[in-house]
């Protein structure tokens, strides 16, 4: 019996350290939708290319999976130094994009530890260097 009380104190406690009111709701919704925007803007889509115009909550669509892990990226530069405070630069969706979905350049994984490639002489006569005919 005291076990029961003690989870349902827990549950009351955590629910309302988790509420919000409809104010900071109406805010956060506002300013995620306003994120979203802007968002489509660099891209140079509509919001139907990653949601479902059913759910917008839902992941059926691969574009949304795939926008989850860039905006996650975004935020990782924007903590490595690409926050756009003070002089610093500001990583976004635009950095890469440019306003199109598909961006032009696409960086090979193998490229950043490949050393230059050697290039192919093709030697038809050999050079002999002759140290003796050097005068003193």
């Amino acid at each position: 019996m005291i076990k029961l009380k003690l989870m349902a104190i827990i549950v009351l406690v955590s629910s309302l350290a988790t509420t919000q009111t409809p104010d900071k709701l109406k805010r956060t919704e506002d300013e995620v939708r306003q994120e979203m925007i802007k968002i489509s803007r660099q891209l140079g889509v509509t919001c139907t290319e990653c949601h479902s115009t059913k759910n917008f909550k839902s992941d059926e669509k691969p574009g949304f999976k795939i926008a989850l892990v860039h905006m996650k990226m975004v935020d990782m530069l924007k903590q490595q130094g690409l926050s756009g405070k003070g002089s610093e630069p500001e990583a976004s969706c635009y950095t890469c994009h440019r306003g199109q979905l598909k961006f032009e350049y696409k960086e090979k994984l193998s490229d950043h530890y490949r050393s230059e490639p050697k290039k192919k002489t093709n030697q038809t006569k050999e050079q002999i260097i002759d140290d003796t005919s050097s005068e003193d």
